[in-house]
């Protein structure tokens, strides 16, 4: 094997390796959704094939030390789709996240970057 073609096999074993870790780790998230109102909690049960088999986790304890009510989200695909539809939708609500079986965290999703103005010289 010539050094070229030994140096594009290790990368692209090192994007696969990557690649798997970043599958492991989404197997491993759980993402929930905490309605505050009557109305998210009826968008909710509409949208019942995007609910985990866990569906809604009654009474339990969060990182923040309160007891909640939480829907289990099948993905965060339906999560961000929710998110991006908020105040389309008039929903309320708050999202929650678990890693393994840690604790349930909520989640503050990224804000998103604005345009940078340039500096006049």
């Amino acid at each position: 094997m010539t050094p070229a073609l030994l140096r594009v096999s290790i990368q692209v074993e090192i994007e696969n390796g990557k690649e798997e870790k970043m599958k492991r780790k989404h197997a491993l998230q759980k993402w929930y959704i905490e309605p505050l109102d009557a109305r998210t909690n009826e968008i909710l049960a509409r949208n019942q094939q995007f609910l985990s088999e866990e569906q809604i986790l009654d009474g339990v304890w969060c990182s923040d030390g309160k007891s909640h009510r939480l829907w289990g989200c099948t993905d965060y695909a339906f999560v961000s789709r929710l998110i991006k539809s908020k105040a389309e939708m008039s929903a309320a609500f708050k999202v929650w996240h678990r890693e393994g079986q840690g604790k349930i965290r909520p989640w503050d999703f990224p804000k998103k970057k604005g345009k940078r103005k340039e500096k006049s010289a």
